[in-house]
Protein backbone atom coordinates (compact mmCIF):
# COMPACT_ATOMS: atom_id res chain seq x y z
CA UNK A 1 0.00 0.00 0.00
CA UNK A 2 1.53 3.47 -1.06
CA UNK A 3 -0.01 6.69 1.18
CA UNK A 4 1.57 10.38 0.44
CA UNK A 5 1.40 12.56 3.11
CA UNK A 6 2.21 16.14 3.52
CA UNK A 7 5.23 17.37 5.97
CA UNK A 8 5.83 21.37 6.73
CA UNK A 9 8.50 22.96 8.37
CA UNK A 10 8.60 26.57 7.81
CA UNK A 11 6.43 27.40 5.70
CA UNK A 12 8.13 24.67 3.11
CA UNK A 13 6.21 21.23 2.73
CA UNK A 14 7.67 17.99 1.52
CA UNK A 15 6.24 14.83 0.06
CA UNK A 16 6.44 11.64 2.29
CA UNK A 17 5.24 8.62 -0.14
CA UNK A 18 5.09 6.12 2.89
CA UNK A 19 5.39 2.16 1.06
CA UNK A 20 3.55 -0.07 4.08
CA UNK A 21 3.39 -4.02 3.92
CA UNK A 22 0.08 -5.30 4.75
CA UNK A 23 -0.22 -6.31 8.03
CA UNK A 24 -2.60 -9.38 7.60
CA UNK A 25 -2.00 -11.71 5.36
CA UNK A 26 -4.61 -14.99 5.06
CA UNK A 27 -6.36 -13.61 8.14
CA UNK A 28 -3.38 -14.03 9.86
CA UNK A 29 -2.15 -11.00 12.17
CA UNK A 30 2.06 -10.44 11.15
CA UNK A 31 4.55 -9.76 13.12
CA UNK A 32 5.50 -5.27 13.46
CA UNK A 33 8.00 -4.97 10.69
CA UNK A 34 10.73 -2.52 10.70
CA UNK A 35 10.23 0.90 9.35
CA UNK A 36 13.04 3.04 7.44
CA UNK A 37 13.06 6.30 6.17
CA UNK A 38 15.06 7.04 2.55
CA UNK A 39 16.15 10.34 1.65
CA UNK A 40 17.12 10.14 -2.01
CA UNK A 41 20.31 12.34 -2.13
CA UNK A 42 21.75 15.04 -3.80
CA UNK A 43 23.35 17.24 -1.35
CA UNK A 44 20.45 19.28 -0.39
CA UNK A 45 20.33 20.41 -4.10
CA UNK A 46 18.30 18.21 -5.87
CA UNK A 47 16.28 14.70 -4.89
CA UNK A 48 17.28 11.72 -7.04
CA UNK A 49 14.52 9.59 -8.35
CA UNK A 50 16.75 6.67 -9.06
CA UNK A 51 17.50 6.72 -4.99
CA UNK A 52 13.99 6.65 -3.85
CA UNK A 53 10.90 4.71 -4.96
CA UNK A 54 12.99 1.40 -6.53
CA UNK A 55 14.87 1.59 -3.11
CA UNK A 56 11.88 1.52 -0.99
CA UNK A 57 10.69 -1.03 -3.48
CA UNK A 58 13.53 -3.21 -2.77
CA UNK A 59 13.47 -2.37 0.90
CA UNK A 60 9.82 -3.36 0.63
CA UNK A 61 10.18 -6.82 -0.92
CA UNK A 62 13.04 -7.82 2.05
CA UNK A 63 9.78 -7.14 4.55
CA UNK A 64 10.67 -3.41 5.64
CA UNK A 65 8.08 -0.71 5.41
CA UNK A 66 9.71 2.31 3.93
CA UNK A 67 8.72 6.16 3.49
CA UNK A 68 10.57 8.10 1.04
CA UNK A 69 10.75 11.91 2.07
CA UNK A 70 10.84 14.14 -1.03
CA UNK A 71 12.36 17.11 1.14
CA UNK A 72 13.30 20.59 -0.01
CA UNK A 73 15.37 21.40 -2.04
CA UNK A 74 17.37 24.47 -3.49
CA UNK A 75 16.12 23.22 -7.51
CA UNK A 76 12.47 23.58 -6.56
CA UNK A 77 12.63 26.42 -4.33
CA UNK A 78 15.40 28.58 -4.04
CA UNK A 79 14.86 30.32 -0.79
CA UNK A 80 15.13 27.41 1.01
CA UNK A 81 17.95 27.33 3.74
CA UNK A 82 19.54 25.09 6.20
CA UNK A 83 17.80 23.26 8.63
CA UNK A 84 14.65 23.14 6.56
CA UNK A 85 15.13 19.54 4.61
CA UNK A 86 16.77 18.32 8.12
CA UNK A 87 13.36 19.45 10.38
CA UNK A 88 11.15 17.43 7.47
CA UNK A 89 13.18 14.64 8.39
CA UNK A 90 13.23 15.01 12.38
CA UNK A 91 9.07 15.74 11.66
CA UNK A 92 8.84 12.89 9.17
CA UNK A 93 10.73 10.31 11.99
CA UNK A 94 8.76 11.59 14.58
CA UNK A 95 5.03 10.85 12.16
CA UNK A 96 6.54 7.20 11.89
CA UNK A 97 6.84 6.51 15.14
CA UNK A 98 3.36 7.95 15.93
CA UNK A 99 2.04 5.92 13.31
CA UNK A 100 4.19 2.98 14.45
Amino acid sequence: MKEIYEITYGGYTAQAKAFIIAQQLDGMQMPPRPMIVICPGGGYWMVSDREADPVAERFNAAGCNCIVLRYTTLTNDPSVRYPVALMQLVKTVAFAREKA
